[in-house]
């Protein structure tokens, strides 16, 4: 996929979708791309979001990441500190924009502090592939790290 296909690509569910499938008398709560807040922190640009990172979401978590890429900045700080779900696909998303952001030079950091995610990433040994921070202070502060973009995780 290229990367405007990202800007282009429709939402998976809507949110009578989701209460459709669920049955449910109280609406399910979905991420929109307005969950991603695109902002500057020390002139880097700075992903935030609180919302969980699985297969809805990571497409919006991917297209705010190309946004912040944008800036021309070479360092995009995805700030999930208060993001408590990360699935396969959430995780997936981050490797690839960190790869395809590294072809062009843009390095892109993590921060990441509930332990559930950092347990996934561990788990999965994504902790050695991004540069995980534990608060946002420390990521926007870290000089560039010299890793590959291509770095493959174990």
């Amino acid at each position: 996929m290229q990367l405007w296909e990202y800007f282009e690509a429709p939402a998976l569910l809507t949110q009578n979708d989701a209460v459709t499938l669920l049955a449910q008398d109280d609406p399910l709560v979905l991420p929109t791309q307005d969950d991603f807040r695109v902002w500057s922190m020390n002139g880097l640009p700075v992903v935030s979001t609180t919302a969980d990172i699985d297969l809805y979401s990571a497409p919006m978590l991917s297209r705010a990441i190309i946004a912040a890429a944008s800036t021309h900045a070479t360092v995009v700080v995805v700030d999930m500190s208060g993001t408590t779900f990360c699935d396969c696909a959430g995780l997936g998303a981050l490797v690839r924009m960190y790869r395809r952001m590294g072809e062009s030079g843009i390095e892109v950091r993590v921060v990441s502090c509930d332990p559930r995610v950092q347990k996934v990433l561990a788990i999965t040994k994504y902790d050695q592939v991004l540069p995980v921070f534990d608060n946002l202070a420390e990521a926007a502060t870290t000089t560039t790290l010299n890793r590959s973009p291509y770095h493959q995780a174990a």
